[in-house]
């Protein structure tokens, strides 16, 4: 009954020659590690620089033409660069190719007659229209670090960090890697506080275990070095969210070395409710109730807990206590607040489903299930159509037996509108 891990960063400032919107996607940009693109907020001015005329729009249809329109373009934009910038961060041949088919075009081709498929677009293109996808996002930052002056290093790194976000939630590890090491060399000679955090964190994913480990214990030792209240606080909340991103990816396959990375960094009195809440999940996987318990505690009494965590933290340690009706009561307490939480609507759904028995009442039971996810789905499929939503209805449409193919056909067409570029086409149990 874990929640998605979700963790925000702002959306770099748009270019100064473009212009896009941003739709709610905060569902495609899902991350089991703990990173996520807020798609909320509204996207700031750019930074001071020359101006630029609008380009041409480009032609979609003709690739080559379309690369010697943007080569063009480069040149004359980079006519009027200070010379301290770093090229070396805009150059084109940093960029790999991305693909232009996701696995729900895949399934759409196998089960979708191709009159009733709806309109997909993952060219890429996103000028003059909204963001509408990972592949929108990791093109929108391709192009304005291409047409953005080399001095502009906060702007020009800001959108490094969306695109390689948006490569790693499109599941592009080779794509991603591979630009990532070779920017990180002109990077690592920047100073400390002009490379944004979350840029850190994504090159100690990728190096492994190991690298974030060590991001862990500079944290730590960027905090002591730090002068004031505030910035020793950044840093300490810094190290928690690292340790947190570590513990997740050990704890699947060595739980307790998990806990042994996470367990010092809760030790102190002031540990954020989300790290308590995370070690208290790692000693109830390992069957140690108690001490989950006085952790959970620990969190509830914390000021910065939100009820959205203190509901969601009863409902976990109830449900490990064999009290399947006082996580239910939770979980409907939190919906009655707030409607539209997607953990708790999921999660209620899974309750349900585990209360199923042969009797009479158990196909009004599994219809309570059903209309619990489709009200979410249909209420804010933007932010809904995500794969643990998608894979739990999938589910309660195979135990309800009722023409559950089509039923999940239909799925399908709506996860084509709605979810992105990002999702995986085996949550919705196709074959």
């Amino acid at each position: 009954m874990n929640p998605p891990d979700r963790t925000s960063f702002s959306l770099p400032p748009p270019p100064p020659l473009a212009h896009a919107t941003t739709r709610d996607r905060s569902s495609s940009i899902a991350s089991s590690h703990g990173a996520d693109i807020d798609l909320h907020r509204p996207l700031p001015p750019p930074p001071p620089g020359p101006a630029f005329e609008q380009p041409p729009t480009a032609s979609y249809t003709d690739p080559l033409q379309r690369e010697v329109q943007d080569e063009q373009e480069e040149v004359l934009e980079r006519s009027e660069e200070d010379e301290e910038g770093v090229p070396e961060l805009c150059r084109r041949e940093l960029f790999l190719p991305l693909p232009q088919i996701d696995p729900l075009s895949t399934l759409l081709a196998k089960f979708v007659p191709a009159e009733a498929r709806p309109p997909r677009d993952l060219t890429g293109r996103w000028e003059g229209l909204e963001l509408d996808g990972l592949l929108d996002l990791a093109t929108y930052a391709r192009d304005n670090i291409l047409r953005t002056p080399s001095s502009h290093i906060p702007h020009i790194l800001s959108l490094w960090t969306l695109r390689l976000h948006a490569l790693t939630h499109l599941r592009l590890s080779t794509q991603a890697s591979a630009e990532l090491n070779a920017i990180w060399p002109h990077v690592a000679a920047l100073e400390i506080g002009a490379v944004p955090f979350e840029l850190r964190v994504l090159r100690a994913r990728v190096d492994g275990t190991d690298a974030l480990a060590e991001l862990v214990r500079w944290c730590g030792k960027m905090g002591r070095r730090a002068e004031g209240v505030e910035e020793k606080e950044m840093w300490k909340e810094r190290k928690e969210r690292v340790g947190v991103v570590l513990a997740g990816l050990v704890a699947s396959s060595d739980p307790i070395t998990a806990l042994n990375l996470i367990a010092p960094l809760s030790a102190s009195p002031s540990a954020s409710p989300t790290l308590l809440s995370s070690q208290a999940r790692l000693h109830l996987s390992l069957g140690s109730l108690p001490t989950a318990s006085d952790l959970l505690a620990r969190a509830a009494a914390h000021p910065d807990i939100t009820p959205s965590q203190k509901f969601l933290n009863t409902a976990l340690l109830a449900l490990a206590s064999d009290d399947t009706s006082t996580a239910i009561t939770a979980l409907e307490e939190l919906l009655h607040q707030e409607p539209e939480n997607i953990i708790a609507q999921t999660n209620l759904s899974v309750l349900l489903l585990s209360r199923l028995s042969p009797s009479p009442s158990a196909q009004s039971t599994l219809d309570r299930a059903i209309s619990t996810l489709k009200t979410l789905l249909s209420a804010d499929p933007t932010r809904a159509t995500i794969e643990p939503v998608l894979f739990d209805l999938a589910t309660l449409y195979e135990l309800r037996g009722v023409d559950a193919p089509e039923r999940k056909k239909a799925m399908l067409l709506e996860a084509a509108k709605w979810a992105g570029d990002g999702v995986r086409g085996g949550c919705l149990k196709l074959s």
